[in-house]
């Protein structure tokens, strides 16, 4: 976007609109989009991104009550302090995103609500969400559906400053989650990894730590766990 404004139609059957990509160099008028429709009483909408397998960034901010798909291969980056307060689904690529935060306060991903969970892959398809900002804490419920071809991963990446903080649900079933915490690591502080099928891998690479014992990760529910790297336990 480059000034203007995009206007989601009420017309529109389900409230679902696609976008091939979406860019913007700021914030502010004629960068900024309301995930809701133009009805008199908006209702949320939900955007899918990303069809045209484009590297792009969108720094506006988002808001109101709907909801983001990311599709295709490319990386969409966000990094505006948005606050929608629908769910995030990474069905494939990359969604790359600069800052993390709990509760309500503005943030990548938009405000943390019941419905604002994120998910990663879908089927035949593998996500991965990669975090390049400092040390922050992301508490929003995060699940593993992918199952990706050739047993492609789904993977949550700190490519950031400093020590990433999951404090939310993190759940997979029968898929396969990498976590990468490069140089600075990843902190999972919820109560277990949970998940349903026997089939399910958690790779881990980078520095790792598992609260509250350093360098530890624990999965529940008879699930499998390979340090990529390291040892198989």
């Amino acid at each position: 976007m480059n000034g203007g404004s995009l206007v989601f139609d009420s017309s529109v059957s389900g409230n679902a609109f696609t976008l091939g990509g979406l860019a913007a160099s700021t914030s502010g008028t004629g960068y900024n989009i309301a995930l809701q429709n133009n009805a008199g009483t908006p209702a949320a909408i939900a955007l899918t991104v990303g069809g045209d397998n484009a590297n792009t960034t969108y720094a506006g901010v988002l808001s109101a009550g709907g909801s983001l798909i990311k599709t295709g291969t490319g990386t969409w980056t966000l990094s505006g302090a948005n606050s929608y307060s629908g769910a995030t689904q990474v069905n494939a690529g990359t969604l790359s995103i600069n800052t993390v935060a709990t509760g309500a306060t503005a943030q990548s991903l938009g405000k943390d609500t019941a419905s604002s969970a994120v998910t990663l892959g879908g089927s035949g398809t593998s996500g991965t969400l990669l975090y390049t900002g400092g040390a922050g804490t992301l508490d929003k419920n995060i699940a593993s559906l992918g199952t990706g071809t050739g047993g492609a991963s789904d993977t949550i990446q700190n490519s950031g400053t400093g020590l990433l903080t999951l404090s939310g649900g993190l759940v997979k079933n029968g898929t396969k989650l990498t976590l990468n915490g490069g140089a600075n690591g990843i902190n999972v502080t919820t109560t277990a990894i949970s998940g349903s099928a026997a089939n399910s891998d958690l790779l881990v690479t980078g520095a790792r730590r598992r609260s509250p014992w350093p360098q530890l990760i624990t999965v529940h529910d008879g699930l499998r766990r390979r340090h990529a790297g390291q040892r198989r336990q």
